[in-house]
């Protein structure tokens, strides 16, 4: 592996031994030829039980760039879908 590589396998393995709860919905978003690949992503999700992950076909690392039309809609898609607010929002009233 190379080093950056390596470095990433470790953290994978960081992440994958943790069981910090997080309760809020969280997204990954993947290219499908990113160099984090999805299956890397995939150990991530241990932290976060409403985590979704989102693979955009054709891209690499920066997929926001790559198909910014894609990316827009698995953000919207993910926003809608998480769109119940859990508290009141009153504090954000001035």
């Amino acid at each position: 592996l190379s080093s950056s590589a390596r470095r990433l396998s470790l953290f994978n393995d960081y992440v994958a031994s943790q069981s910090i709860p997080v309760s809020i919905p969280a997204m990954i978003i993947n290219g499908e030829h990113d160099f984090v690949t999805p299956e890397m992503s995939m150990n991530w999700t241990t932290m976060w039980s409403t985590c979704s992950i989102s693979v955009l076909k054709g891209c690499s690392h920066f997929s926001m760039l790559e198909d910014e039309n894609e990316f827009g809609k698995s953000v919207s898609a993910f926003i809608q879908s998480h769109d119940t607010p859990t508290r009141p929002l009153h504090f954000l009233k001035r």
